[in-house]
């Protein structure tokens, strides 16, 4: 298969850690093995039945299993990470570089959540929603507030906590994504007209980017920013590198600052881009020896 490369070295101004996403699947040729039961197994059992049984306050035994399990995979290596179940489906949409919602960035101020930032093309550009609006009810909830901490629930102790503040951004994701072409009534506090404003969104699908900006540094200097190697970036990366090649670049900065990782045929498509046809890229070796 003949490809046209992009005959230019590529001039990388940071240092790069890239970490992989494997999947939900572990590369084990007998998986009996990793679930046999075993002594250490036992052990964590026995503590979890205690401390259910016998310590004196109320535990959330699964949110102390996540963070033991977490604090496990730290002593391994920088790229080894847990993702509880809860974040699975987040982290699914983000690599796969779409979603199905309404399509806006938000964050909690005080006590309600405030627009950041709408997504180009979007059902919310399209129904008129602006950065800066307080969405303040969404359909049946209320999204501010008691009413938001009660939404999420969150005891005392988690209330502004970053898991506290993971929990309320995913009940307030809960009660704005929903299915295609499905409606949600929005209510939002608009400061620069003083008032508050009912906008209903159809729920549509919205593309994540990947690749955040690409543009021209000087005359021959091109720049690629990648923030994570999804589903989509390749097309992504394609689309702004034949850009940059019509406007003259000769040389690429290819910023991977803050990127963690992705897909890693993804990222091998983006690195063949600049190589010669053949050229090996990476390979794997498990523990057992055995290279892919």
């Amino acid at each position: 298969m003949t490809k046209r490369k992009a005959s230019m070295p590529i001039f990388i101004g940071f240092a790069i850690v890239i970490g992989i996403f494997i999947g939900s699947t572990f590369n084990y040729k007998n998986q009996s093995v990793l679930f046999s039961s075993n002594t250490n197994e036992a052990k964590i059992k026995r503590l979890i039945n205690y401390i259910q049984y016998d310590y004196v306050d109320k535990v959330n035994t699964d949110s102390l299993l996540d963070d033991a399990i977490t604090n496990m995979l730290v002593k391994l290596d920088p790229h080894s990470v847990y993702i509880p179940k809860e974040e699975l489906k987040r982290v699914t949409e983000s690599m796969e570089g779409k979603f199905v919602g309404i399509g806006v960035s938000f964050l909690m101020h005080e006590d309600s959540v405030v627009v950041t930032g709408v997504i180009k093309g979007g059902p919310s550009e399209k129904a008129g929603i602006q950065e800066g609006d307080r969405i303040i009810i969404a359909g049946k909830d209320t999204l501010f507030g008691k009413s938001i901490i009660a939404k999420a629930n969150l005891d005392e102790k988690e209330i502004g906590t970053i898991l506290g503040s993971r929990k309320i951004s995913d009940a307030v994701m809960k009660s704005l994504k929903g299915e295609p072409e499905t409606t949600v009534n929005i209510f939002v506090y608009r400061r620069s007209v003083d008032e508050i404003l009912q906008i209903p969104i159809a729920r549509g699908e919205v593309s994540i980017k990947s690749v955040s900006s690409y543009y021209m540094i000087n005359e021959t200097l091109g720049y690629i920013n990648i923030d994570r190697f999804a589903r989509t970036t390749y097309d992504e990366f394609k689309i702004g590198l034949d850009e940059l090649i019509s406007k003259g670049m000769t040389s690429l900065v290819l910023d991977l600052r803050g990127n963690p990782g992705g897909f890693m045929d993804i990222a091998n498509s983006i690195i063949d881009e600049f190589l010669e046809d053949g050229k090996l890229i990476v390979f794997t070796k498990n523990k057992n020896g055995d290279v892919d």
